[in-house]
């Protein structure tokens, strides 16, 4: 659009700076004009971009919650306006003085001795005009595809069902040191810890986990069916997700058990080793069988353990990007014997579910905390909600960018053609004139300007689709970890696209076909 406006404007003014260049006007006036010209236009559309920057700032901080990361940081930027003045006056100078360059290649001998009262638009300039508007289209298909389907893929994503309730949930870490809690002495303090909280007010259940589901991290562990011997060479066998749970944790997180039961007060040390499995690990692996009572040797720590299956969970989506994997979870209070010598867990987070509000019961669980160990602070401690959301929000800021960006892909391929077309119009008006003076219908005459429009919009959308295969091609198979499972060059979306910028721009081309069907033949024919 930049180049656009430089070579129409470049090419209206040349006649009249070379005419009055020769009428004797000095080079360094007709600089300072045309530069006042554009300065002044320049600015302008800069202060209506600050303006709309201070709309766009406050916009981003009503829909970001106060709670996420750097939010105070968010602010309209001293050093980011006189950038975008820099730019602004940058380009007035530039569209300035691009007249009067082009002015010193024109003919003014020709130029007097043409009676027109403006120049015709040279080859060359509509050329390359046509030119960019093509490469404009072509560029914004790519780019309306990328967002389309990084939109597409993350709002599928949203949609999966997590397999747990993050309602009325808070959570926070603490960390044991080793040096104050030795061996298995951590124990007792999650004892008394997971005592306390369960004794506050509001509180309907607590567990201990060494990570949460959606906003922890990943542990694999290896595991063997002993009924089921590996073939020799085959690479071991691994679970996507394991935990170390509490009692009541299944309950805790809201998720449901589909077979057998979850972890119990009675799973203590000592007691017969167990484990609980997801359905994606029952059908993986038990395929038509029931699960309940099977044997699985677990390798979570330094010693495999033999441990029973006793029950079965409901999938729980283990990453916000992805669907749930298979899952197992042994008892925190069997933990220390996977070790040698066995030892306590020293990091955990606490989850625990409220009937109320669960932020409200924050300074009560830090109380709690404290009359226990004073030295110990909670860490990160959020309501589940939040927790999700941060996990997200990168993702989902990114989305909304990237909608506004798409959108702003189409405005300015609209903008183009429309500037191409309009300016066609004008240089045209003469011949559109003689054609209604000899009785060509309007239909005809809009038909003629969109012909040509649609000439444009077609090569465009040829090039901008060939492009965004070349680049699904280009990236393979990540793309669809990188889109969210998405195809890049999936042919319904890049289909959508270009449908949607074909029609925006024929609907920008519309406008100048409209006016040329109100041309009045003997004005046209005077101006001339």
């Amino acid at each position: 659009n930049v180049a656009n406006l430089l070579i129409t404007r470049a090419e209206a003014r040349s006649r009249e700076i070379a005419v009055r260049h020769a009428l004797g006007a000095s080079r360094r006036r007709l600089v300072r004009q045309l530069l006042t010209e554009s300065l002044v236009l320049g600015l302008c559309g800069g202060g209506l971009g600050a303006l709309v920057a201070v709309w766009g700032v406050a916009g981003l901080l009503a829909i970001i919650p106060r709670f996420a990361p750097r939010y105070t940081e968010l602010r309209f930027d001293g050093t980011a306006v006189m950038f975008a003045a820099g730019c602004a006056v940058a380009s007035s100078m530039v569209f300035g003085l691009a007249p009067i360059l082009h002015a010193r290649r024109t003919d003014l001998h020709g130029a007097l001795k043409d009676g027109s009262s403006r120049m015709t638009d040279s080859r060359g300039g509509a050329r390359l005009r046509r030119a960019l508007v093509i490469g404009e289209i072509a560029l914004a298909i790519p780019l309306v595809v990328i967002c389309s389907v990084l939109v597409r893929g993350f709002l599928r994503s949203q949609e999966v069902e997590p397999g747990f309730a993050p309602d009325h949930l808070l959570t926070f870490g603490i960390a044991l040191p080793r040096a104050v809690y030795p061996g298995t002495t951590g124990d007792a303090f999650w004892h008394r810890l997971d005592d306390r909280m369960r004794g506050l007010t509001g509180v309907r259940q607590v567990a201990l986990f060494d990570t949460l589901p959606l906003i922890g991290g990943d542990q694999i562990w290896t595991f063997e069916i002993p009924d089921r011997p590996q073939p020799p060479g085959e690479p071991l066998r691994l679970v996507d997700q394991g935990r170390v749970v509490s009692d009541d944790a299944l309950a805790t997180l809201g998720a449901r058990i589909v077979g057998g039961r979850g972890f119990t007060a009675a799973d203590a040390a000592g007691a017969p080793d167990v484990v609980v499995v997801n359905q994606r690990f029952a059908a993986r692996y038990f395929p038509g069988e029931d699960p309940i009572g099977r044997r699985l040797v677990v390798s979570a720590g330094t010693r495999a353990v033999p441990r029973t299956i006793v029950g079965v969970f409901a999938d729980i989506q283990q990453k916000v990007d992805a669907p749930a994997g298979t899952e197992m979870m042994v008892p925190l209070w069997q933990y220390a014997g996977l070790f040698e010598p066995p030892r306590s867990y020293s990091n955990l987070v606490v989850a625990i579910r409220t009937t109320g509000d669960p932020a409200a019961l924050l300074p009560a669980a830090q109380r709690a905390v404290a009359a226990l160990d004073p030295t110990l602070p909670l860490i990160e401690p959020m309501t589940m909600e939040s927790g999700i959301w941060l996990v997200n929000a990168r993702a989902r800021i990114l989305a909304q960018f990237l909608s506004v960006f798409a959108g702003l892909a189409l405005a300015l391929a609209a903008v183009g053609i429309y500037g191409v077309m309009a300016h066609s119009v004008a240089q045209r008006t003469a011949e559109i004139g003689l054609r209604v003076a000899l009785g060509a219908p309007p239909a005809q005459v809009r038909a003629m300007v969109l012909r040509q429009a649609a000439a444009l919009v077609a090569a465009g959308l040829a090039i901008g689709l060939g492009a965004a295969i070349a680049i699904d091609r280009a990236l393979g198979a990540g793309v669809q970890d990188l889109f969210y499972g998405e195809r890049l060059a999936e042919p319904g979306m890049c289909a959508a696209v270009a449908l949607a910028i074909a029609a925006t721009a024929l609907v920008a081309s519309w406008i100048p076909a409209r006016r040329a069907t109100r041309i009045e033949p003997t004005v046209a024919l005077r101006n001339e």
